[in-house]
């Protein structure tokens, strides 16, 4: 097994760093390194800061227990985002919320200054190969990027509010993985469907439609509905039936941490 490992240094030539500062670089590089990996099919480990150096701030942020095919894949991809390498195969596999998280970065920076990010090669004690994320290529990566995706989906929620006078007519639906509200548009022709929605007070319901989706973070704006209904009931000993048919089905996790992984995707 191996550890992916970048080098990454703040504020070089000043003493430190301003604690704000520090804690959105670190919030960002942290959502960013995490979307990468989601991406790229690396493991669950998650990302660790290490040896910690003063002046300028200089630490190391680790992955560890790769595989030889996902050690490459994690540092071509690092790579392919750190140099905005559009002609690189792994470019589009790469969504571009990751790559707007990676701008975000840079964007909380000065004009004058730049963050430095080294990639370790197997066993080095330093990076032989260095980058430099600046304001302007923060600015030039955000700007290749589409805020906003559109495609065919569905969420599960309940009714949250009913605004029937607004042209379109729309529901609020709160998702029930995520709990934001999902503003839920639909023609004249599903305005008694909608109607009925509410008429039990905590029903949960499927919004099916056209998806419009936040790329920088990720939440569901609105849904142009095609089609909504209510949830079928919870029967307890019909899912019973269901356990054990599929015991690899989690892995090496046991259900319940399966679970929380799932939701936790789901909330990134």
């Amino acid at each position: 097994m191996q550890t992916l490992k970048i080098k990454v240094e703040l504020n070089r030539g000043r003493h430190g760093i301003p604690l704000g500062k520090f804690a959105g670089i670190a919030s960002d590089m942290g959502v960013f390194l995490t979307k990468l990996s989601a991406d790229l099919e690396l493991n669950d480990e998650k990302w660790v800061a290490a040896n910690f150096k003063n002046s300028s701030v200089i630490f190391d942020l680790e992955k560890q227990s790769l595989d030889d095919s996902s050690f490459d894949r994690g540092k071509s991809g690092l790579r392919t985002v750190f140099l905005n390498d559009r002609e690189h195969p792994l470019y589009h596999r790469i969504r571009p919320a990751t790559r707007l998280y990676y701008a975000a970065i840079g964007k909380r920076i000065e004009p004058d200054d730049a963050i430095y990010i080294g990639i370790y090669r197997n066993g080095e004690s330093e990076p032989q190969e260095g980058f430099t994320l600046t304001k302007a290529l923060a600015a030039e990566i955000e700007s290749q990027q589409e805020k906003r995706t559109r495609y065919h989906g569905e969420i599960q929620g309940v009714v949250h509010s009913f605004y029937k006078e607004a042209q379109p007519q729309y529901l609020k639906i709160r998702q029930l993985a995520t709990d934001d509200l999902v503003t839920c548009y639909f023609d004249p022709s599903k305005y008694q469907t909608a109607v009925h929605t509410m008429e039990e007070e905590s029903a949960v319901i499927f919004v099916e439609g056209e998806v419009t989706e936040d790329l920088e973070s990720g939440q569901i704006e609105s849904i142009n509905i095609s089609d909504f209904h209510y949830a079928p009931d919870f029967d307890l000993e019909f899912h019973k039936e269901f356990i054990g048919s599929k015991p690899k089905l989690t892995g090496k996790l046991a259900a319940e941490d399966f679970i929380k992984h799932l939701r936790s995707d789901a909330g990134n």
